[in-house]
């Protein structure tokens, strides 16, 4: 779905998929390492929620900053962002912390993801749209 999206978009993302990866801190740790080398700006879906296994944003904080953790939205309400730093290189790379629920995951990266991808690739802040929400009692 997330490929999709991208190929969709409007400007050029050469999409890197490292597969999935096991609910170790040694896995995501592994992988992450690769992903940071190789990519300006990681997703990763699920492991975001307050779950046992739930590593991604623990990961965040431990290997750089979180920006934000929570969201007061439904779906996607679990979505993470920040920057993951290798220390060996001081490399680092922004990162999205989807939600692993495919609806929250594609609502949630049409919303912000999309809007990232956009401000890195140049587009004038003036220039993105604007949506309007109403909160139903």
């Amino acid at each position: 779905m997330l490929k999709a999206l991208l190929k969709g978009t409007h400007y050029t993302v050469d999409a890197v998929d490292l597969g999935s990866v096991a609910d170790t801190g040694v896995a995501i740790d592994q992988v992450m390492r690769q992903a940071i080398q190789k990519c300006d700006l990681i997703v990763t879906t699920g492991g975001v929620s307050m779950g046992e296994l739930d590593l991604i944003k623990p990961y965040i904080e431990q290997r750089g900053e979180v920006f934000f953790g929570r969201l007061n939205m439904k779906p996607g309400k679990p979505t993470t962002f920040g920057v993951v730093r290798d220390e060996t290189s001081q490399r680092e790379s922004l990162i999205f912390g989807l939600p692993g629920n495919p609806v929250s995951c594609y609502v949630t990266a049409t919303l912000f993801l999309d809007l990232a991808l956009k401000t890195l690739a140049g587009s004038h802040p003036d220039l993105l749209p604007h949506t309007e929400v109403t909160l139903l009692p």
